[in-house]
């Protein structure tokens, strides 16, 4: 499954290209919306995608993370900004 921020959605599709993708996220959120997060987890079991790969800054990546925390996927992280995030294993979501 990729994930991609709205700013990085051209690297993303060039990226992906060669790849078999099982479905596409595009708009990756600042601060990860708990609601966000729950829509990426649905359409990563309906796909049954079985890696994450997060391109974009911190959004991406944090949405990733928020996707591989509840179903246990490996995250391959291609940053295009550094967050940082990409190098951590602290994660977080944002509600209201």
């Amino acid at each position: 499954m990729l994930i991609a921020a709205e700013s990085a959605g051209d690297t993303a599709a060039e990226a992906a290209s060669g790849l078999p993708v099982v479905h596409s996220h595009r708009g990756a959120a600042r601060h990860v919306p708990l609601e966000d997060a729950q829509a990426a987890r649905v359409e990563a079991q309906r796909s049954e995608a079985d890696l994450l790969v997060a391109i974009g800054g911190g959004s991406a990546v944090g949405l990733a993370k928020a996707v591989a925390l509840t179903h246990r996927l490996p995250i391959i992280a291609v940053p295009t900004t550094y967050s940082g995030s990409e190098g951590t294993n602290i994660w977080g979501m944002t509600e209201a």
